[in-house]
């Protein structure tokens, strides 16, 4: 990857100190090319640099210390890992999803109550954008953040076996659906942005299943596995 200095960059101190290490780990070229890792690339370019990728440098430039290959353990855990969840899928799509609600509810519990995931965080969230809500009345909101996730996930799983072109309309129902349909359907680029309400994964599989082409932005998974079955179902 090479950097062509830009207007700001002697007056950038931070910008200094990344070329100052990696030049120390050799990783400059002298011809104007060093290695980075990806995830530095927008810092730079609001430091002033400009950032190219010539055929010359792009791969040899790429350094094990600066980008690790995953290793066999972790290899075998995202397998193992990917197992499990397959088979969590295969479980819940055996089962009615009227089962599944009472499953989301107990889950929910065992999380929220019981082994209190994340149950600092989640409860000075809501008091910070609720105060006004009792103690009791907090902690009934965060239980309903596990119980919809949940719940989400079992839609999600039986989505892929119940939604078809001639009976999507059982399950999904679409607000404001009209104006959705004709953004859709204009022959331009559009930007939609949705909130976390409801099941948003359902929504793309559903606009999947009318024929309407959309593109995702999200974020990859850290298990390949997992993020490659997931990426599946965003593209059925």
């Amino acid at each position: 990857m090479s950097l062509e200095i830009g207007r700001n960059f002697e007056r950038n101190e931070p910008a200094k100190q990344v070329l100052s290490r990696a030049k120390n780990r050799s990783c400059w070229n002298g011809s104007g090319a060093v290695s980075i890792p990806l995830r530095s690339v927008q810092r730079f370019r609001r430091w002033g640099l400009r950032i190219g990728f010539p055929d010359r440098c792009l791969r040899p430039q790429f350094s094990p210390p600066l980008f690790r290959q995953p290793t066999m353990i972790k290899k075998l855990v995202d397998y193992l890992v990917y197992i499990v969840v397959r088979i969590a899928v295969c479980v819940i799509q055996a089962i009615r999803i009227e089962s599944c609600v009472y499953l989301a509810k107990f889950l929910a519990w065992l999380a929220y109550d019981v082994l209190k995931i994340r149950r600092a965080l989640i409860d000075e969230n809501i008091a910070y954008a609720l105060p006004e809500r009792s103690s009791e009345e907090q902690r009934k909101i965060g239980r309903g953040m596990w119980e919809h996730l949940v719940l989400m996930c079992c839609e999600i799983a039986h989505s892929m076996r119940k939604l078809h072109e001639t009976n999507w309309r059982k399950h999904v129902q679409f607000k404001g659906k009209d104006v959705l349909v004709q953004t859709l359907l204009e022959p331009r680029p559009r930007c939609l942005v949705t909130g976390h309400f409801g099941n948003f994964e359902v929504a793309g599989y559903t606009t999947g299943v009318l024929g309407m082409v959309t593109h995702t932005v999200a974020r990859t998974l850290d298990n390949r596995l997992l993020d490659a079955f997931v990426l599946r179902f965003r593209e059925a």
